[in-house]
């Protein structure tokens, strides 16, 4: 296992995309938990808690949820599902991201997104 430093927000990008795949994928809540607890670990329970039950993490994982929904939808031959909306769910996921470190950590985001 490879052990990285990521923004905190990544982090809990993370988390969401692993509580979307536990809730409407094929994968269990294990992976989900154990990822939460290293969350838990680096910053603590509390206020791992509070970003969790914030509407900045909310609108992450309803953004997640969307590009999931999409590139399931894709797989299933759906063509009116189009580059271009998965791209913007996936632009709404970096902008509630970037919301999110800025709120609960006051920094920028280490990613950066091109401006096309």
């Amino acid at each position: 296992m490879i052990k990285i430093e990521v923004d905190e927000a990544y982090a809990f990008d993370m988390l969401a995309i692993t509580e979307v795949k536990a809730r409407y994928g094929n994968t269990g809540w294990e992976q989900y938990q154990a990822l939460y607890e290293q969350i838990i670990s680096a910053l603590d329970e509390k206020m791992t808690n509070f970003i969790v039950h914030s509407d900045e993490y909310h609108k992450l994982f309803g953004a997640n949820l969307d590009v999931f929904k999409y590139i399931e939808e894709l797989n299933k031959g759906n063509l009116k599902i189009t580059g271009l909306k998965v791209h913007h769910a996936n632009m709404d996921r970096y902008k509630y991201k970037r919301d999110l470190q800025n709120k609960f950590f006051n920094s920028e985001l280490t990613e950066q997104k091109t401006k096309y």
